[in-house]
């Protein structure tokens, strides 16, 4: 193969060639645009978009105007002289600078439009809603609206915590287990149709939160049979030790005892289809953090059943509309309530179900 042809040498610049131009004089920045006056510190500040549009645009308008000087500056120095009137094509830098240019005029557009959505520019005062206050609706036709008038946002609900839910919450019962065992109480409380509600079939992991004497768990217990199991949770651990015996005489091999705690019942993530709390929402102590931790517990699709008395949380019963509303501020969501379980003991069924 032959060896690859060399370009050919430049020739040397002749004497008398001119000189080559001098780098392009950049003219100083010229006055920036007044910022607007910043908010009162009363006000919740919202024209920090504009305040940046108005830097974006300065700087992009130094850039410009430094180029366009460059070359006016260019063009006059080659004027007779033979040179021809005309720029050479901008370097690598150039270029760069240009394009910085062009992205800070379009980030000055996008921050002038944010700033003016969040002013409100162009909406006139809200109307009153229904049932609203006549006087926070005056004060909101009067306040000002447009640039610089910052908008007062409404204040946010406090969220619910254990520590302020505004209702006590009843002592835990520890006395004679016998009084769980009415002979009547099955039929009185219809429990069959409440794990027809819960749809507890065979296979299911049911977990017994407050189980007590174990009325409830033996029951279902023997519901979801061999190839499903019943978690019965107690904080009490006679309570617990008296359950475990009662599965063993009952030959229930499908009976776990969980030790749990007041604010904590202790079972693994999304390992439990059901859980029911019989008469025992009324006595935890940390409701929401018990909540959090049932949620966790249960499958996706699971359902939660409170069967309960209404009261004031402090007397061994708590409304029904307190329990829908602390639920449902961790997630569980309303899937039916139900009232053929009342009797003397009781007023209601609630269902939820995990998302």
């Amino acid at each position: 193969m032959p060896p690859a042809a060399l370009p050919p040498e430049l020739p040397e610049a002749p004497p008398d060639a001119p000189a080559p131009l001098p780098l392009p004089f950049v003219a100083p920045p010229a006055a920036p645009l007044p910022l607007p006056p910043a908010p009162s510190p009363s006000s919740v500040s919202v024209s920090s978009p504009l305040h940046a549009a108005v830097h974006a645009s300065n700087d992009a308008r130094t850039i410009c105007q430094g180029e366009a000087t460059a070359r006016r500056v260019a063009r006059s120095r080659g004027a007779g002289s033979g040179v021809p009137r005309v720029l050479p094509r901008g370097n690598f830098a150039t270029t760069m600078r240009r394009r910085h240019a062009t992205a800070l005029l379009f980030s000055a557009a996008l921050l002038h439009a944010a700033g003016c959505a969040q002013e409100g520019f162009g909406q006139g005062p809200r109307a009153p809603q229904p049932g609203g206050s006549p006087h926070s609706a005056r004060a909101e036709q009067q306040a000002p609206h447009g640039r610089g008038a910052g908008a007062q946002l409404p204040p946010l609900a406090a969220p619910l915590d254990d520590d302020h839910l505004g209702r006590p919450v009843s002592e835990v019962y520890d006395g004679d287990l016998a009084i769980f065992e009415d002979p009547a109480r099955a039929e009185a409380m219809s429990i069959d149709r409440v794990m027809d509600v819960l749809d507890v079939r065979p296979g299911a992991i049911v977990a017994d939160v407050g189980a007590g004497s174990g009325w409830f768990t033996v029951r279902a217990a023997r519901r979801v049979g061999p190839s499903g199991k019943v978690l019965a949770v107690e904080i009490n651990p006679a309570y617990l030790a008296h359950i475990e015996a009662r599965a063993r005489g009952e030959r229930l091999a499908n009976v776990v005892p969980v030790l749990g705690t007041t604010d904590d019942p202790r079972l693994a993530r999304e390992s439990v289809d059901v859980v029911v709390l019989l008469k025992t929402y009324h006595e935890l102590q940390r409701p929401l953090t018990m909540a959090r931790h049932l949620f966790a517990a249960l499958r996706r699709g699971g359902r939660l059943a409170i069967i309960d008395r209404n009261g004031s949380g402090g007397d061994h019963g708590v409304d029904s509309a307190t329990v829908v509303r602390e639920l449902g501020s961790v997630g569980f969501v309303p899937a039916g309530e139900h009232d053929f379980v009342r009797s003397e003991r009781v007023d209601y069924l609630l269902v939820f179900t995990r998302p």
